[in-house]
């Protein structure tokens, strides 16, 4: 249950930060790290924003989703040099 205190798009946005929060956490990423994100959904973006607020300072994005990527890269200021299409193994 939503707190009555939260917007639906709030809460909405919870689950990805979360998940971005937790995966910087178990990868211990501090100040002055590198690090690349595989995919540019809802939890890519929220992870790259993670990263940024725990100290990281190279980070690449990876996704299929080139305007997303277009888009943190933007934020980023940089571009990276990792092919937005990967191939996908099964």
């Amino acid at each position: 249950r939503i707190p009555d205190n939260l917007t639906m798009d709030e809460g909405a946005l919870i689950e990805p930060w979360v998940v971005g929060v937790y995966a910087v956490d178990r990868g211990q990423v501090t100040l002055g790290h590198k690090c690349a994100i595989i995919g540019a959904g809802a939890i890519g973006v929220m992870v790259f924003l993670a990263a940024k607020l725990a100290g990281a300072v190279d980070i690449c994005v990876v996704g299929e989703r080139s305007e997303i990527v277009s888009f943190v890269h933007r934020l980023l200021h940089k571009n990276c040099d990792i092919p937005l299409s990967l191939p996908v193994l099964r």
